[in-house]
């Protein structure tokens, strides 16, 4: 055989093995379901005063389905990812299913023209489905990417699938081979299983939601009793209807506020004295009310909390050193040389004042920035606080 036969043969085989081969590369990477273009349109985000949840419009376009949200007794706002500028509020239903709640919204207007539809009967052991592994947002549309597994377990209120593999949050939609909806992923990992036919309790009524808040705060005082004064705070209280707070705080400033002289009052037949003092350590206690509005941003959302209240501070008085006292009942040594003498200091005098305080606090995620205005109430000069921190709720 010639060499130039050789390499015609050895040709023609290597076209041969690449076509055999093309279908396996094809099956590598499948094509995206043909419904993949109505599950991104269908994509919502339910936002709080708190909380941003995923879920999928559902029927008519006005009926949303999530898992996993805070109850927060107020109107939700739910808008879709395709579309963030329209927004629409919703009233929510919620049913207990075990550790998870599947939650109905009725959104006051349509957001899409049609929803997903939620499948009729329930998958068996081993079907395909496919759910959402990734939502890449960029300067138009999010692009969503689609996974393909197996459900492993099927009960009443749940299924089982293979999911550890593939990214997603909870809310995320599980869908069948046909595009329709068979359930919505908890944080726990399993699926809640959304059902047309099924027998569920009557959606109990929402009350009052009571939610946790807990903070930590580093800062500085201008003006007032502690000018200067470095600030620590710890913040625990409770909050209301999603947006209202009451919050108490409690904490300390060091710094070197005062004038660093106390004056003393005679006393034990000696005249009036001075002695110096220490950096002021002064302990405070606030209890304020806030109200928080919700600025925008789904993944990392910002808000403003507007604030009230009053804080009470307290400073006792702390010697650096001896004192000294005048030997003339009737000489001030703050004012005029008078003979001294070394004695104790004894117990020097406190500073307190309740104030009243207005302020406002920046959001973003977790960490807050916040102005509060001491405006000078009674005896307490004006002072202004700013304050950096993190705090949940």
């Amino acid at each position: 055989m010639s060499s130039r036969s050789f390499t015609r043969s050895l040709s023609s085989a290597a076209v041969l093995a690449l076509v055999a081969l093309a279908p396996a590369a094809a099956a590598e990477a499948p094509a995206a379901p043909p419904w993949a273009a109505r599950v991104s349109a269908a994509l919502v985000d339910v936002e709080t005063a708190w909380q941003v949840a995923g879920g999928v419009l559902v029927s008519d376009g006005r009926t949303a389905l999530l898992t996993d949200l805070v109850d927060t007794g107020r109107a939700l706002h739910v808008h879709r990812l395709a579309a963030p500028e329209v927004v629409r509020e919703a009233d929510a239903r919620v049913s207990e299913e075990d550790r998870s709640s599947l939650w109905i919204l009725d959104l006051d207007g349509p957001l899409a023209e049609r929803g997903l539809t939620i499948a009729a009967g329930a998958p068996q052991v081993g079907d395909p489905v496919w759910l959402i592994s990734r939502v890449t947002r960029g300067g138009g549309a999010p692009v969503v990417s689609l996974g393909e597994t197996r459900v492993t377990g099927v009960a009443p209120e749940r299924l089982a699938i293979g999911a550890s593999d593939l990214g997603w949050r909870d809310g995320t939609p599980v869908l069948n081979a046909a595009g329709e909806v068979l359930g919505l992923l908890s944080r726990d990992g399993r699926v809640v299983r959304v059902d047309p036919d099924a027998d569920r309790p009557e959606p109990a009524p929402r009350g009052i939601s009571v939610l946790p808040v807990v903070g930590l705060r580093l800062g500085g005082e201008a003006g007032g009793l502690f000018d200067g004064a470095f600030t620590y705070d710890v913040e625990a209280g409770v909050s209301l209807w999603d947006r209202l707070a009451i919050v108490t705080r409690f904490g300390f400033a060091i710094g070197d506020a005062g004038p660093g002289l106390a004056p003393l009052p005679a006393v034990d037949g000696l005249g009036p004295g001075v002695a110096t003092t220490a950096g002021d350590l002064a302990l405070r206690l606030g209890l304020e009310a806030r109200y928080r509005m919700y600025l925008g941003g789904a993944d990392f959302p910002v808000y403003i909390d507007l604030a009230a209240g009053l804080q009470y501070s307290y400073a006792p008085g702390l010697a650096s050193g001896p004192a000294f006292r005048s030997g003339d009942l009737a000489c001030d040594p703050l004012a005029e040389a008078c003979p001294l003498q070394v004695v104790e200091p004894g117990v020097l005098p406190s500073r307190d004042a309740l104030d009243a305080s207005f302020g406002v606090d920046v959001r973003l995620g977790g960490v807050v920035l916040g102005y509060r205005l001491l405006p000078g109430l009674g005896d307490a000069p004006m002072a202004h606080q700013f304050t950096i921190g993190g705090a949940m709720f």
